[in-house]
């Protein structure tokens, strides 16, 4: 069946809609799309309109789009897809925002009185307050952090406007950093400018590791303070900071560079094992108040504990931060958990009874299993008590202030050592007081007076006088929440209910944190492991034991779960690792962490299993980061200057500088489709179907009307011309099938009864060859690097000999067991 040229209405020829036409016929429309030959009867092709006069200057963006959509419709998803599973094909419902500007928060407090002033009024603050890690650590445990700058925004105002008294909101840092360019293809530092405009009135929040910045090993010292320095001035406020084996050398080093950068410090005491269980003797209770004897002394603003795994149960929540309050009765504390054993809220319910003045949570439908307790539950629970996470006001039974305060119960004392000590005027007992009656958002007054941020709630009749006033409201968390259960099901390809369908107390045994979680998971299925994730959740706890029992959190986690898959993927037990350590191909990260490349863990390395795998390979002593040179970064400007332009910016020196070949690999993927954060998640993972209309938004005012028409055939070049209409005008643009092109080729496979073949010992990309044809090699030399989900692992000769073929090159895609070479002794 054919359509002739003149047998079609010559406008439609330019105009084609084929919500009428079937995909089928998709062949015979590219024969007539463009004539070689316009029909006598044609009318001249249209002018672009006005719109399109509009977008010229903006022709490069234009095209990107088109190529990127083009490109997903060809090739699939730019980013690694897990598992199976499709976006929702529902969009979320932004809930109503008000006009005008949002309230005051504790921004307003940081700006005005400087950290050390934030940290006071977080101590003298009456109640729980809270952290909302959702956009960032709660996705980052439930959706492999793939949630997209594009989502993010759209609920920003409504958190800005509802949720002003929360302490702040992570958003930032951990794996956020270089997932954002190596896996979403957006630019880390504008999702921070973009949601900073949004968000005013609340702290932001973000994770440092260390020395390790944001990375996953140490940088030159200079690096980390720049970072920090460039991260403040893009509106951070809050730096956690925390290093993956407490060494505290490293967190010395990231609390003064976020503090010499102007933010608030808060450094955090990673926890492991359990302070309750007295057969628990490497980490015990001593140990973290030694170790937060230090940081206070160094200078914190504000102390944390980063229970990584959920490890906390509520006995052993008592102990620690009590212990701690006791202890720094001045210092606030903030604690992190996980609720992947279902044991979450009831933590930190204890920690809010023991002493804590701030507690992590995520909103209900982005909380529960690897995230963070629920939104809503600790709200709820402390809702009337003394914890309440709103306001608090006077009592309005109290009708007279004055002789309230002169009765002998209720006299306020020069001084109180209650929460804080402090100078008490007779003008604060009256005059501040009535200064701070609360205003309704008609402009009205409240009943009663509102506990104001100003106020010093270190006098106890205060105590007496204050009652609560619940200004995070449970429906707005529940509007809240909707948002965000309709959100993820976009992410369905990357949710951890794809394969983990409830919490498990075995993390109690297995210790993996809950960030890691499902990037394990996920890491497992690509390396073909998946259907052996509890072998390797196993093989994750018999890997710690090997490495000496470690603090467990980015980048020690990842060396655990790299040697953890290592083991599951060659089928051996923890005594034959031990046994057969000096002859292994073991992951880069286990070889580089016994070299002590992250610092030194508590208790020092394990011997004699470090000794056989290193063998004669260098030792680091101390610091690693001392030993660096500093980093010059007008060269790396320059040099990136020469490679991409002279239109970069400081943040970009900055990425470069964190992760050189992510950037890089960036940078050439927006110059081929531009930025990509326009698109609707849905149309990012999946593309447009054919006869689909969507929208892309150029700038505010300025969008793009486009309409997927047609799929062409496979040229020779190995191409396929994909059609669209934009703006009511015909476009299109060639796209490489990748998939099309490749080569047959059936990669040999690794003999093991062969003694001088060797094998890929897990699925990958070769990094790096370091070995030729005819090389002299020692056994246990390296040979190559290969790389899958971020883990590298380095394969060293099982013997000295002469390499006699080679069988890979840089960027070969291996699966397990495939023939790299082969070495003749």
């Amino acid at each position: 069946m054919g359509i002739a040229p003149e047998d079609m209405n010559p406008v439609l020829s330019w105009h084609l809609h084929l919500r009428v036409i079937p995909p089928q016929m998709g062949s015979e429309l590219f024969k007539h799309l463009r004539p070689r030959k316009r029909p006598p009867c044609a009318v001249p092709r249209p002018h672009f309109s006005t719109v399109d006069s509009a977008l010229r200057g903006r022709a490069g963006r234009v095209r990107s789009h088109i190529a990127s959509a083009g490109h997903v419709m060809v090739n699939g998803p730019t980013t690694p897809i897990p598992v199976q599973a499709k976006p929702s094909s529902t969009d979320p419902v932004i809930p109503p925002v008000p006009m005008g500007e949002p309230p005051a928060g504790f921004r307003e407090v940081l700006l005005k009185e400087g950290p050390a002033g934030f940290a006071r009024a977080v101590r003298q603050h009456r109640g729980l307050l809270l952290m909302d890690t959702t956009f960032r650590d709660a996705h980052q445990s439930l959706l492999a952090t793939r949630v997209r700058t594009h989502d993010l925004k759209k609920i920003t105002p409504y958190v800005a406007h509802n949720f002003s008294k929360l302490f702040s909101v992570e958003n930032w840092g951990g794996a956020t950093f270089d997932v954002a360019m190596r896996f979403l293809w957006e630019c880390p530092w504008r999702r921070l400018q973009e949601l900073r405009a949004l968000l005013p009135n609340v702290p932001f929040q973000m994770l440092l590791r260390g020395a390790n910045a944001v990375g996953y090993t140490n940088y030159p010292d200079n690096a980390v303070f720049k970072f920090c320095e460039v991260a403040k001035e893009n509106g951070m406020d809050v730096f956690r900071v925390f290093d993956s084996l407490n060494y505290l050398p490293n967190m010395l080093l990231g609390m003064e560079a976020a503090g010499s950068a102007g933010g608030v410090v808060e450094a955090a005491i990673s926890y492991t094992g359990d302070v309750s269980d007295p057969s628990r003797q490497k980490y015990t209770l001593d140990y973290y108040l030694q170790l937060a004897q230090e940081l206070v002394k160094a200078g914190t603003h504000i102390l944390a504990i980063k229970d990584m795994a959920g490890l906390l149960k509520p006995e052993a929540s008592r102990l620690l931060v009590s212990a701690l309050r006791d202890r720094f009765p001045e210092v606030p504390i903030h604690v992190h958990t996980h609720d992947t054993a279902g044991a979450g809220v009831a933590a930190m319910l204890a920690c809010a009874e023991a002493g804590a003045d701030i507690v992590d949570v995520a909103v209900d439908s982005m909380a529960g299993m690897t995230s963070q307790p629920s939104m809503g539950a600790i709200v709820a629970c402390t809702k009337g008590t003394k914890y309440d996470t709103g306001e608090w006001r006077t009592d309005p039974s109290i009708k007279d202030l004055a002789n309230w305060f002169s009765t002998t119960e209720n006299k306020v004392p020069e001084t109180s050592p209650t929460h804080h000590s402090c100078s008490v005027s007779k003008d604060l007992q009256t005059t501040d007081l009535r200064e701070s009656v609360c205003e309704r958002e008609d402009g009205s007054e409240k009943e009663g007076l509102c506990w104001s941020l100003k106020m010093l709630p270190c006098l106890s009749p205060l105590t007496r006088l204050l009652v609560p006033v619940s200004e995070i409201s449970l429906e707005k968390v529940f509007d809240y929440s909707e948002y965000w259960e309709v959100t993820r099901g976009l992410y369905a390809p990357f949710d951890c209910t794809a394969t983990m369908k409830s919490g498990n107390a075995d993390v109690y045994e297995n210790e993996i944190p809950g960030g890691q979680y499902t990037n394990l998971h996920f890491q497992a299925h690509s390396m073909g492991l998946g259907h052996k994730f509890k072998e390797v959740k196993k093989a994750y706890a018999e890997a710690n034991k090997l490495l000496g029992d470690l603090i467990k959190v980015t980048p020690s986690s990842k060396i655990v779960g790299d040697l953890a898959q290592f083991m599951v993927q060659n089928t051996l037990s923890r005594a034959e690792v031990e046994e057969r350590a000096d002859e292994l191909s073991f992951p880069l990260s286990v070889v580089e962490f016994l070299q002590g490349h992250i610092g030194i863990p508590h208790g020092g390395f394990p011997e004699p299993f470090r000794s056989k795998v290193l063998k004669s390979l260098p030792r680091m002593e101390g610091r690693p980061g001392a030993s660096l040179p500093a980093m010059d970064f007008q060269k790396l400007e320059a040099d990136l200057q020469a490679t991409h332009g002279t239109n970069i910016t400081p943040e970009d020196v900055m990425s470069a500088a964190m992760y050189p070949k992510v950037f890089q690999e960036f940078k050439e993927f927006t110059a081929n489709f531009g930025p990509v954060d326009c698109l609707s998640t849905r149309l990012f993972l999946e593309g447009p179907k054919i006869a689909e209309e969507f929208e892309v938004e150029l700038e505010r005012g300025k969008t793009l009307h486009i309409k997927a028409l047609a799929l062409g055939d496979l040229n020779k070049a190995g191409q396929r011309e994909v059609f669209f209409e934009l703006n009511g005008q015909l476009r299109s643009v060639l796209v490489k099938d990748t998939l099309a092109m490749k080569e047959m080729h059936f990669h040999p496979k690794a003999l093991k009864d062969v003694r001088g073949q060797v094998g890929a010992p897990m699925p990958g990309k070769v990094v790096e060859v370091k070995v030729k044809q005819g090389q002299r090699v020692e056994k246990g030399q390296p040979l190559c690097v290969l790389s899958a989900m971020k883990m590298e692992t380095v394969v060293n000769s099982p013997l000295a000999g002469t390499v006699a073929k080679v069988y890979v090159k840089a960027d070969s895609s291996l699966e397990g067991d495939d023939l790299i070479l082969e070495i003749s002794e």
